[in-house]
């Protein structure tokens, strides 16, 4: 049996001048504009390198495009406070139910989020708690991962309409 395709064999033809340039580009704003990024953030860019090869990659190699991304992104975390978000943050029934979860490694390495589509139900109370709790989940897979990626298991069985969540889904 082969193995599935992954994005992550794209890393094999990063230019490496490529990278530098985009993490330099980054840099250079953050500097300009550090109330507007989270410093632990920063500090992710300048030491690790995943953390730009992965909006390279999104934006299929063009650093303009790879740069205006990550910029996006890392203002939004620092808005959404992603690096202050913790585990007691949640009620105790989103662990109990298995909601969602962290379950192993998917064929490519990727770490698997499973998603228990059938306790879901879109209710406006809960919305936020619910993102944010997805958001903590992703963030610590993502965290001690190696840029090995993350693979998302939704389980459908039993669900109907109740469980529908469009706005979910986009998040």
């Amino acid at each position: 049996m082969s193995r599935p395709i992954s994005a992550l064999e794209g890393l094999k033809i990063i230019d490496p001048n490529a990278l530098q340039r985009v993490r330099e580009g980054f840099l250079k704003c953050s500097d300009s504009n550090p109330e507007e990024f989270d410093p632990e953030d920063v500090q992710e860019i300048r030491s690790n390198d995943w953390q730009t090869q992965r909006f390279i990659l999104e934006s299929k190699y063009d650093e303009k495009k790879a740069l205006e991304l990550m910029i996006t992104a890392f203002k939004w975390r620092h808005v959404n406070r992603v690096r202050h978000i913790r585990a007691t943050d949640f009620p105790d029934i989103f662990y109990k139910t298995g909601y969602m979860s962290q379950t192993g490694r998917d064929l490519n390495g990727a770490k698997v989020l499973y998603f228990r589509a059938n306790i879901h139900r879109k209710t406006a109370d809960w919305k936020e708690t619910m993102n944010r709790f997805f958001l903590f989940l992703i963030e610590q897979v993502d965290a001690n991962n190696d840029g090995r990626g993350v693979a998302l298991l939704m389980d459908c069985t039993g669900i109907g309409y109740a469980n529908l969540d469009l706005d979910m889904l986009r998040f």
